[in-house]
C-alpha cells in the first residue's frame, strides 16, 4: 500500500482527508479519520501502515492513548510557557522532585528534553524498582 492509501467509507470531508494524507510519513505514519455531526457519520477513512512495510490500518484499528495525549500535554505546556510559568530548559525536577528519583540523570532533564523525546532515559521504567517496591 502507497503511504497515501486509505480504506473506509462516508468520506464528505475531502480538504480533511488531503490534509491527513499529506501528513503521512512526515508527521505520522497512520491515522484514522471518524467523524460524526448530529450523530450522522460523515467521515471514517484509515490511512497509512501500522509498521514500515506493515498492515494497512483500518478504520477498526486502535492507537495508544498515549499518542493521543501528546498533543494535550505538549498544548498544555506551551501555554504555561506562553504564560511565562515555566521555562522549556527548567529541569522537570523543580516543579516535580520525585522525578529525580534514583537515576541521577532525571533530574537534568527539561520540558525541552521530554517534548523533544531527547532526555537520553531508557523508554521503559520498572516502577516496582524505582519506588524500591519489594516483589
Amino acid at each position: 500500500m502507497s503511504r497515501g492509501a486509505k480504506h473506509g467509507s462516508h468520506t464528505r470531508l475531502p480538504r480533511a482527508t488531503r490534509v491527513v494524507e499529506q501528513a503521512l510519513g512526515q508527521i505520522c505514519s497512520a491515522a484514522v479519520l471518524h467523524v460524526l455531526a448530529n450523530g450522522e457519520l460523515i467521515c471514517n477513512e484509515a490511512f497509512g501502515v501500522c509498521t514500515p512495510d506493515g498492515e494497512a490500518v483500518t478504520t477498526d484499528s486502535l492507537f495508544d492513548l498515549a499518542s493521543l495525549t501528546k498533543l494535550f500535554v505538549g498544548s498544555a505546556l506551551l501555554v504555561l510557557h506562553d504564560q511565562r510559568r515555566i521555562a522549556l530548559n527548567d529541569s522537570i525536577a523543580l516543579v516535580l522532585p520525585e522525578f529525580a528519583g534514583l537515576d541521577q540523570r532525571r533530574s537534568q532533564v527539561t520540558y525541552r528534553h521530554l517534548l523533544t523525546h531527547t532526555s537520553g532515559l531508557p523508554a521503559h521504567v520498572n516502577f516496582r524498582d524505582e519506588l524500591g517496591a519489594s516483589a
